[in-house]
């Protein structure tokens, strides 16, 4: 690992690097001169680290922040979207609806009918 790796600045990298003939931090130009590779190699490969270890607990039903690491992994990875649901007792129905948590059981079966929602919710001509 480098110290690119652990987030360092290329100043504050810079200031930890000693000159040998000086004792002192070398510049960043120098730093760039001489370190380049280093310098762009060390955050792919913390990243990738991280990424790894992250994984590696997803997939491990049994660790105890596996479920946490899987949401995380599907929310990052796969594009999944927690939304929150409200479920409406409807009446004259059997049943019940689920429906997003800003839309009334009304709005939602009328924008579902075709009919268009009220309050701003669907894109009926009542709006």
């Amino acid at each position: 690992m480098t110290l690119s790796s652990y987030g360092l600045t290329h100043k504050q990298i810079a200031a930890v690097v000693l000159n040998p003939n000086t004792g002192k931090g070398i510049s960043t130009a120098t730093l760039h001169k001489h370190f380049q590779d280093e310098l762009d190699r060390g955050k792919p490969i913390a990243d990738s680290q991280v990424i790894q270890s992250i994984f590696q607990r997803a997939v491990d039903l049994k660790h105890p922040q596996g479920a946490t690491c899987a949401i995380w992994w599907t929310k990052v990875r796969c594009g999944w979207v927690a939304t929150e649901k409200t479920v409406h007792e409807v009446q004259n129905n059997s049943g019940v609806l689920v429906a997003p948590a800003n839309v009334t059981a009304e709005e939602w079966l009328g924008n579902r009918n075709g009919n268009g929602a009220k309050n701003g919710h669907g894109n009926g001509s009542d709006n």
